[in-house]
């Protein structure tokens, strides 16, 4: 094959494509509840990225050393860039007191 050097193209550049979870607001979260009952509560979820990808949330109780995981939920389907999904995360209340934290991303 031969090369002609005076027939290329122009340059393109393509970007690295990102998905990026990012924490909106959380509903729905109770001061009290009983010992094995289901807590749901919504959180707010948006895709800060560049790229449609699949938004994830998760529960875990801060007041253990090392820190519980309570609940993993995750999209079904991508979720294009700017766009806010709500995720309703739930977990079967233990027999003490929590501390409850959110934390949202992305799956890869």
């Amino acid at each position: 094959m031969a090369w002609h050097e005076d027939e290329r193209s122009s340059t393109y550049t393509i970007s690295l494509g990102n998905v990026e979870g990012k924490f909106v607001d959380a509903r729905n979260i109770p001061s009290v509840a009983a010992v094995g009952s289901t807590v749901e509560i919504e959180v707010d979820v948006r895709n800060d990225g560049n790229m449609p990808g699949v938004l994830a949330c998760k529960l875990f109780d801060v007041s253990t050393t090392p820190e519980t995981e309570l609940s993993y939920v995750y999209t079904a389907s991508n979720v294009d860039p700017g766009v806010t999904v709500t995720l309703a995360p739930s977990f079967t209340m233990p027999n003490k007191d929590i501390t409850l934290q959110i934390a949202t991303g992305h799956e890869e």
